[in-house]
């Protein structure tokens, strides 16, 4: 799963994984179970979710290796972390397929102010995180 904050990726992904059977890998949860949802900064943020990313690829190709379907829930938004999660799937010889959770600024906006977690989003806020979104 790719898109923006808000764009509905967790949303379709447990879709899919319910009707499919598929097991959920959640960046998300797995990076809040550890950090809880404080800001640990920038850098150490994203060192910590390339770490939990490749646990999940991971993840997927044991699954993978028992005819079990993954999705990955991730926003997936630099394009060169896009295209090396493809090259280990490839490499593994493990087929996906890439969605991308669409949405315009003001839904996304509704949405994670919505959310049940209670992180709270401003426009600013959401703003700021759609500057490191790669199209």
């Amino acid at each position: 799963m790719r898109g923006r904050i808000g764009s509905g990726k967790s949303f379709a992904a447990r879709e899919i994984c319910s009707k499919t059977g598929a097991r959920l890998l959640s960046v998300d949860y797995f990076m809040e179970s550890v950090f809880g949802d404080g800001c640990i900064g920038r850098e150490r943020h994203v060192s910590a979710e390339r770490k939990v990313l490749a646990f999940c690829l991971d993840m997927a190709k044991e699954l993978d290796g028992c005819g079990v379907d993954a999705v990955i829930d991730h926003g997936f938004w630099l394009k060169e972390e896009l295209a090396a999660a493809e090259a280990f799937l490839r490499e593994n010889k493990i087929e996906y397929r890439v969605f991308t959770a669409e949405a315009d600024f003001d839904t996304r906006l509704a949405r994670v102010k919505d959310r049940k977690d209670g992180r709270q989003f401003s426009r600013d806020k959401l703003e700021f995180f759609d500057k490191y979104f790669e199209e």
